[in-house]
């Protein structure tokens, strides 16, 4: 196994801790453990759950490698990817002088952000600042990207961080932010769910929380992810039974997601040993 590891470059996070925590939101982590696969520009690529044994894993590793392009195969498209490709080097080897350089170049090549190449330098850019822990700058340029760029595929990762951001800030800072998203795009449902997934995480203001999951799902109710957090906001509460109903729908509308069917599983059970108890009081 390690023989075919060493084909990657291999980063471990527990997404229990302060640096884990926002990389397990934006890549909307839901099992343990989670190993996602990158080409060399940041694309996933391949996603597995949970464990395999020492065979089937290598086998799926050379799989997954089958499906990344190798570098002397992977010609940059145009000049946008080979000017983002310096900055992705530069941002890892923190040189600072040169990703506002090449971070700069990009902003003027692509201002309105036709090929995505201005947004994923600005994300790139924010972890850059992140990484040096200077968390107010981070947060202007991710805020800016959200608000200029609300469809770029990164808006949503964006916010993920942001929220990380501003948890150091207290949970009002992040509920303020996505209650101003929420009113500059009344029909974006992304952010009626991210106010009320952290609502559920927190058990904080949970009314609210409730309110901002039925309207995210009213706007778009063939996302599985919004009824997950229903189902979150519900086991929260303690009420199993709508719990239950609501990660059953999410299962319906993406059966394929194994962690979906494990946490039913687990609800299910703890609704089951709930109706046990309440059966055998005396």
């Amino acid at each position: 196994v390690q023989t075919k590891l060493d084909k990657f470059i291999f980063a471990r996070y527990d997404s229990e801790t302060e640096v884990g925590w926002p990389l397990h939101q934006r890549f909307k982590v839901r099992n343990w453990p989670t190993f996602i696969f990158f080409d060399r520009y940041g694309t996933e690529i391949e996603r597995l759950l949970g464990f395999k044994n020492a065979k089937d894993f290598t086998v799926y590793l050379d799989q997954t490698f089958q499906k990344i392009k190798r570098p002397t195969e992977d010609v940059p498209p145009d000049p946008l990817a080979a000017l983002f490709q310096k900055l992705d080097i530069a941002s890892k080897q923190g040189n600072e002088e040169l990703s506002l350089k090449y971070y700069g170049e990009l902003e003027r090549l692509d201002p309105k952000n036709q090929k995505d190449y201005r947004a994923r330098a600005m994300f790139l850019y924010a972890e850059s600042k992140r990484g040096k822990m200077k968390y107010a700058e981070a947060s202007k340029i991710l805020e800016d990207l959200v608000q200029k760029f609300p469809e770029s595929p990164l808006a949503e990762d964006a916010a993920y961080l942001l929220e990380g951001n501003y948890r150091k800030e207290g949970l009002e800072k992040a509920l303020h932010f996505y209650k101003m998203m929420i009113q500059k795009y009344p029909q974006g449902a992304f952010w009626y769910d991210a106010y009320a997934y952290l609502c559920g995480l927190n058990r904080y203001r949970m009314a609210e929380g409730f309110e901002m999951a039925q309207k995210a799902i009213r706007l778009d109710h063939k996302n599985a992810g919004f009824h997950v957090t229903l189902a979150k906001l519900y086991h929260t509460k303690r009420d199993l039974a709508n719990a239950v109903k609501s990660m059953k729908k999410a299962v319906q509308l993406d059966p394929k997601d194994e962690s979906l069917r494990e946490k039913l599983a687990r609800y299910e059970g703890e609704l089951s040993a709930l109706k046990n108890l309440q059966e055998h009081k005396p």
